[in-house]
């Protein structure tokens, strides 16, 4: 992380403004996981590096199969309060209100850097950076021309990582070609079969399979402009629990193109414009075998939608004594219903079908940004962008959905004196469906020396409604029906109908923090964060078919400190911790408890690295990652510690032509707690996976 001497030792970051500035001198609280870390600590998933952001936790979700990523807290299923970008593109999934953190289609091998932005960045990035952006740079172009890389991992937790990297010259301009081809069967078989109804009793498979392929180019244009050109295409399939079916899988496809121009108008002018498109496709198969058919009766599924009470009591064969007499209609459905399967037995005829739960999503998103310094102290970093969403589903949403937004945004970075940098930035995001959304940064930072800086930040930001929340229509219909009952013919009868109509959620997030670096007895750098945010009109939806409603006239408020260090002891030897300590007080409204709106929050979260360089082949880093009370806020009754250590021991062996490289990594648990409550640890304690690579 530190240079050699002069002013390559003042570390630069580029995220928080979109400026390339001086992390003493930016508006936020900015993680830094380089190419250094990245190797060391032998990670293959995006997720598990930011396991080194304070504040960040990271778990595994059972219910879905995926991992789960929140920033200080959030929902346990599907929390959505992150932006995330790769090269500058969003990968955030508008139709289901997601990040599928175990299908990225990014190669650990080709990331340069990860710049985790703490904390609303909003007038940068729009309402989904609305807690904090994760910014995902990869190589440049150029500087892997000429690469070959082969690497192969394996695990004992059937894992297996297969990575081809070429790096060459073409067509006028640098290219990259990545392949990846990567599966584990997870926490093996972990998952407790009679809570999450696997149907052969004794085996819940999460097994996740992915593969993907990128091509990244770069162009040098006269007049000291350039392009830049992205192509994506990846494919996954996954394990989700049966849930009493016969099968239940997941399938995932990716396709995108990107282009980025830059225009150096001159010296002090640039322009970007930046266009992507994006296709992506999701597919939920699941089989059922000797169901209910009167399950699957319209007539039933009508009265669900009336009342759902009463169509439940009809399911389990009691009294209808929620059924509203007064409504004509509920009790012509019931009466329908009381005549069809006044034979109970009726009811309960077998049925064998298959639900494919599909949605198709499409993006365009174009942006044209300006960056102007009038002065060499006074930088406008201004931008409009459009982007347009459609959403096909019938599962999901009964049809198709459109949405465009349009967004105008300006950060201004003025070095008012030597000693004092002052930001202000603001943002609107208007929308068809929604009021706009503004927000709004103002910063100062006051500069001990050019890396040592005090800064006082204060934001509000707005995010408008996840799509799935305000129009969802959301039912499974069946299709290769099999039976003997004349009446199962539609959609299962549990569904959930959004009322819409939502408000933008916000936060007010006030921070003061404090950077520094120094090169006195060894080479130290740090950063510590105070914090206050406040969320107003959270939304919480639980994401499911027999969810009741969107919850959200809620309030969360979250107050601490974060910390990240690092310490070179030598040249060859160094520590690392990053940690957060975290208070949160909730009023959640009536119906909904404060465990289910932040079912994923811990007070206390540490990790603490020590890397040794013993020779110039061989190299060492150990980790260790606490967290206290991980689960759901508001009391010590469901919550879970985790107690990991990391080990890596790796290095290359160089040769004229050949550089082969090597990583041995393991991971031990040392407590058997699920990692979130209700969940599944490991069925294997210690997992090892053995990695060996070519560069030529």
């Amino acid at each position: 992380m530190w240079s050699a001497s002069g002013d390559d030792l003042i570390p630069f970051v580029l995220t928080p403004a979109r400026l390339k500035q001086p992390t003493a001198e930016v508006p936020a609280s900015v993680t830094v996981i380089d190419r250094d870390l990245i190797e060391a600590v032998g990670a293959q998933e995006v997720s598990e590096l930011l396991r080194y952001v304070p504040g960040m936790l990271v778990a595994p979700e059972p219910l879905n199969n995926t991992d789960n990523v929140v920033y200080h807290g959030g929902t346990a299923l599907v929390p959505t309060d992150m932006e995330v970008l790769i090269d500058g593109r969003a990968i955030y999934r508008a139709g289901l209100s997601s990040v599928t953190w175990s299908n990225l289609p990014v190669a650990v091998e080709e990331i340069q850097r990860i710049e985790v932005v703490r904390g609303p960045n909003s007038t940068a990035y729009g309402t989904n950076a609305y807690k904090a952006v994760i910014n995902i740079i990869t190589m440049h172009p150029e500087d892997t021309a000429g690469d070959q890389k082969v690497n192969l991992t394996l695990g004992n937790n059937g894992y297996q990582h297969v990575h081809l990297q070429s790096g060459f010259e073409a067509l006028g301009g640098f290219w990259r070609v990545t392949g990846v081809d990567r599966g584990t069967d997870h926490l093996d078989d972990g998952l407790d079969p009679e809570r999450f109804g696997c149907s052969n009793g004794d085996d819940c498979a999460d097994r996740r399979d992915s593969r993907f392929a990128n091509v990244r180019g770069f162009y040098t244009l006269p007049d000291g402009n350039s392009l830049d050109v992205a192509l994506v295409a990846s494919k996954s399939q996954r394990n989700v629990p049966d849930f009493d079916l016969d099968s239940n899988k997941v399938r995932e496809a990716h396709h995108e193109i990107g282009f980025r121009y830059t225009s150096l108008l001159n010296e002090a002018h640039e322009l970007k414009l930046s266009l992507y498109g994006t296709e992506y496709r999701r597919e939920q198969t699941q089989r059922l075998y000797e169901g209910v058919a009167g399950a699957f009766d319209p007539q039933l599924g009508a009265l669900y939608r009336l009342n759902s009470d009463a169509a439940m009591q009809v399911v389990s064969g009691q009294q209808p004594t929620a059924l509203d007499t007064s409504d004509p209609e509920q009790v012509a459905l019931f009466t329908t219903l009381a005549q069809r399967y006044a034979d109970p037995a009726d009811f309960l005829i077998p049925v064998n079908a298959i639900s494919r739960a599909s949605t198709t999503e499409k993006r365009v998103d174009i942006e044209l940004q300006d960056t102007y310094s009038p002065t060499s102290t006074l930088t406008v970093l201004s931008g409009i962008g459009f982007r347009y969403d459609n959403v096909s589903s019938y599962d999901y949403y009964k049809g198709e959905i459109d949405q465009t937004t349009s967004r105008i945004f300006a950060n201004v970075n003025w070095h008012a004196t030597d000693d004092w940098v002052l930001h202000s930035g603001a943002m609107a995001e208007i929308s068809e469906s929604f009021s706009p959304a503004k927000s709004f940064r103002a910063a100062a930072n006051y500069l001990i020396s050019p890396v040592q800086s005090f800064r006082l930040v204060y934001s509000q930001a707005a995010k408008t409604p996840d799509l799935i929340k305000e129009y969802a229509q959301w039912s499974y219909g069946v299709d290769y029906i099999e039976t003997e009952s004349p009446y199962a013919t539609g959609d299962f009868y549990a569904s959930f109908i959004a009322d819409g109509g939502l408000d933008a959620e916000m936060i007010y997030s006030y921070e003061l923090g404090y950077y520094g670096q120094s090169q006195l007895n060894g080479k130290a750098e740090w950063d510590i964060r105070l914090f206050r945010e406040k969320l107003d009109g959270a939304h919480y939806l639980y994401p499911s078919i027999w969810a009741d409603r969107v919850y959200s006239d809620n309030c969360i408020r979250y107050t601490g400190v974060e910390w990240q260090a690092e310490y070179q002891l030598s040249a060859s030897s160094g520590l690392r911790t990053n940690g957060a300590y975290i208070q949160v007080d909730i009023h959640a409204e009536e119906g909904l408890s404060d465990g289910e709106l932040l079912g994923m929050y811990a007070p206390f979260s540490q990790t603490l690295s020590w890397n040794q360089r013993w020779t110039s082949g061989f190299n060492s880093t150990l980790s260790l990652m606490l967290v206290e009370d991980m689960g759901e806020a508001g009391g010590h009754d469901n919550t879970v510690d985790f107690r990991r250590l990391n080990a890596t021991v790796y290095g290359v062996r160089k040769a004229e032509t050949l550089d082969v490289n090597w990583r041995l990594s393991l991971q031990r648990d040392f407590t058997s707690d699920p990692y979130l409550p209700g969940g599944a640890s490991y069925v294997q304690a210690t997992r090892v996976q053995a990695t060996v690579g070519t560069r030529f």
